[in-house]
């Protein structure tokens, strides 16, 4: 009885202490499927330097050996030179749909991370809700031993029946069969635990709330923006070509030097030098400025259709926008409906308390039998089952808040 007692004990106190984060967000951080989403956000970041979204630079260089047909001298060439090449509105829109990219995968991040954390947490939550379960088949099978017990005892003075007592022994295989099932699903949640590196959870953790600030960049609503954006970049490729092409360059040259620059009405610049070191460019310049118009009878129609899907791909934004905020207000007004719930649960749980001890008092003092007292421990540890399931709803709705808010806890915190 003291034995019970005692684990009880730990029980109840245990729930009252927090446990650091930063021990299960590493564990969270050597999942596979979180290095795998990382991995992806980190290749996607390396797209911002590359070219075409930076200036491109270029170096060549030429040798060559050739002989006169005429006068049968060999002669010789060499020239080296560079070239950079930069898309002034070609870049920004790339650079837009990257950032947008890493945005999406960011969220994705997040998504695998929560998820792998939720995956911690419910096997934490097994171990502890199967201990209890052990115990609770423990005073489940005393108290069938000790009705049966008392069912045998009438019997031998008449005042039962055989039946009454086969009853009671059936009680108690049930009773004990039940305890190997809870015992078993207490080990293979052990062995969770030891595969997932986790220790023995005897408190439970605090996980913060997500500042009310917080942007929300969803999957969901990045995909929606990056539609808008591709439809956006669309339209203004179909205002573009509604005007001439037009292309402006021009070079220079004298002695062996030759700079050369070009610009379209799409900003696309280039800038290129190159050096003959035989000097025989011979100094001139040219300036040239080139047109082109394209007749396109389906233009119209297409703007305006691309106008149509862009309203709608704006509608679509708003909406999934809306949404999101919808389930930030839902998952918070339930956490706090939760929080509610625990709170009287904990007064529930500290009354059947109360009752366990009133009981083990009359225990001592013969007022009770011991079926009472295990009665009243049985309750208690019910309570103590609804308040780890309360727990565990609660972690569970942080969880889709962290996730609704696109937001992950950096260390814990």
């Amino acid at each position: 009885m003291h034995r019970r007692i005692h684990l009880l004990s730990l029980i109840l106190l245990g729930s009252a202490h927090a446990t650091p984060l930063p021990a299960l967000i590493q564990r969270v951080e050597e999942q596979p499927a979180v290095k795998s989403a990382l991995l992806q956000v980190q290749q996607t970041r390396l797209k911002l330097s590359a070219p075409g979204v930076m200036p491109t630079l270029s170096l060549d260089g030429s040798v060559g050996t050739g002989q006169s047909a005429l006068t049968g001298t060999t002669d010789t060439s060499s020239s080296a030179g560079a070239g950079l090449a930069y898309g002034f509105i070609t870049s920004a829109q790339q650079k837009a749909q990257i950032e947008l990219d890493i945005q999406k995968l960011e969220a994705d991040l997040n998504r695998a991370r929560v998820a792998a954390l939720k995956d911690l947490l419910a096997a934490e939550h097994a171990q502890r809700k199967n201990t209890v379960l052990v115990k609770q088949a423990e005073l489940d099978l005393r108290i069938q031993q000790l009705e049966l017990k008392t069912r045998e005892a009438r019997f031998a003075l008449g005042a039962s029946t055989a039946t009454q007592v086969s009853q009671s022994q059936l009680m108690v295989k049930k009773a004990e069969l039940t305890l190997k099932q809870q015992q078993a699903a207490l080990r293979k949640s052990v062995q969770d635990l030891q595969r997932l590196k986790l220790a023995d959870p005897q408190t439970l953790p605090e996980l913060p709330t997500p500042p009310l600030d917080q942007p929300s960049f969803t999957s969901e609503v990045l995909q929606a923006q990056q539609n808008v954006l591709q439809l956006q970049l669309q339209g203004f490729k179909l205002g573009m070509e509604a005007f001439p092409e037009l292309q402006l360059s021009g070079s220079y040259s004298n002695a062996g030097n030759t700079l050369s620059a070009g610009i379209n009405q799409n900003l696309d610049a280039q800038l290129n030098y190159s050096r003959d070191f035989q000097g025989n460019v011979q100094e001139s310049w040219n300036l040239k400025l080139s047109a082109k118009f394209t007749l396109d009878l389906t233009r119209g129609a297409t703007q305006a259709l691309n106008q149509s899907q862009l309203e709608l791909a704006l509608q679509d934004l708003v909406l999934k926008q809306q949404q999101l905020a919808e389930r930030k207000t839902e998952f918070s007004q339930q956490l706090q409906d939760t929080l509610n719930l625990i709170e009287v649960s904990r007064q529930v749980q500290d009354l059947s308390l109360t009752t366990f001890k009133q009981e083990q008092e009359r225990f001592k003092q013969g007022l009770v039998t011991e079926a009472s007292v295990l009665q009243a421990e049985s309750q208690l540890l019910k309570e103590q089952q609804n308040l780890q399931d309360l727990f565990q709803q609660q972690f569970e709705l942080q969880l889709q808040l962290w996730e609704a808010s696109t937001w992950y806890p950096q260390n814990g915190k």
